[in-house]
């Protein structure tokens, strides 16, 4: 297997445990590898789920670990040629940010249990043919999970108001800086609607020991902002179920600086959202 550490950086090795596992941080926020293994840990046996598929995957510390410690089989996809941490059979070569129509590498022919898509829509442009793909890509029963950034917390609605930009989305980009589109968590949910999903649990994911500091200003936000969700369906003739609502702009959300959705397809799953928020 040939790798390529050199292009892995020192923060994808930090790790945080989930019991007696050591989860990496990968490619990702800190903290957001560690909600998702713990998901699956508690759900994946239950479900009698097998099989997952990562897209994009990165240099593979996620499928990698997945395929240790957890009893699904993990496959990655990506568009490197060859991943640091994946063996050939356990990698496909695949461009999700290219049409998503037209002949698929073998691996991605067939359907799989578990589809995650961590910290990855930020990346490409075409997220809804991409949901849809995914959606095409989940074994009935299945789940898909899908990460990004926030924009919501309190840091940066003030860096907003005042200058116009938030942590992630600078005023100015520089060469060789990486692509981040903005897409905040009510298009990620449109879209998922659009493309079949149902969002069954938003749960708000905090960054850094630090971000802790936006505490005190959450505090006086939030009466305000759960005054506002609550006749959400007056000022904006919503009709999102109440619990989806909660769990997007929940207390954690003015603080939490990524957020993991898990969805089911609407066929899989009848029904009002019962979504939950956890840490």
């Amino acid at each position: 297997m040939q790798q390529d550490t050199a292009a892995v950086s020192r923060k994808e090795y930090a790790v945080t445990r989930v019991g007696d596992v050591q989860v990496p941080q990968g490619n990702t926020s800190r903290g957001v590898n560690r909600e998702i293994f713990k998901y699956l840990q508690e759900a994946a046996p239950a479900a009698g789920w097998k099989t997952l598929l990562d897209l994009p995957c990165g240099h593979g510390l996620f499928v990698q670990t997945v395929n240790r410690h957890l009893p699904l089989q993990a496959h990655g996809a990506d568009i490197m040629p060859s991943p640091a941490h994946l063996a050939p059979h356990e990698y496909t070569r695949f461009d999700a940010s290219a049409a998503l129509s037209g002949p698929l590498p073998e691996p991605l022919q067939g359907r799989y249990d578990v589809v995650t898509c961590i910290s990855g829509i930020m990346e490409f442009g075409n997220t809804s043919q991409f949901f849809d793909f995914c959606a095409q890509r989940l074994a009935p029963g299945g789940c898909f999970i899908v990460t990004n950034d926030s924009i919501f917390t309190v840091q940066d609605r003030l860096l907003y108001l005042l200058l116009g930009r938030t942590r992630r989305l600078k005023l100015f980009r520089v060469r060789n800086q990486s692509v981040w589109h903005i897409i905040p968590m009510p298009t990620t949910v449109g879209m998922l609607h659009a493309a079949g999903f149902r969002v069954e649990r938003v749960v708000h994911v905090l960054g850094k020991p630090k971000d802790l500091w936006m505490l005190p200003l959450a505090a006086l936000l939030y009466p305000l902002l759960r005054l506002y969700v609550g006749c959400s369906s007056f000022f904006e003739k919503s009709s999102i179920d109440p619990g989806l609502k909660a769990g997007m702009y929940s207390f954690r959300s003015l603080f939490c600086t990524s957020y993991v959705l898990i969805c089911r397809r609407q066929a899989d799953a009848p029904g009002p959202a019962d979504t939950a928020t956890r840490s």
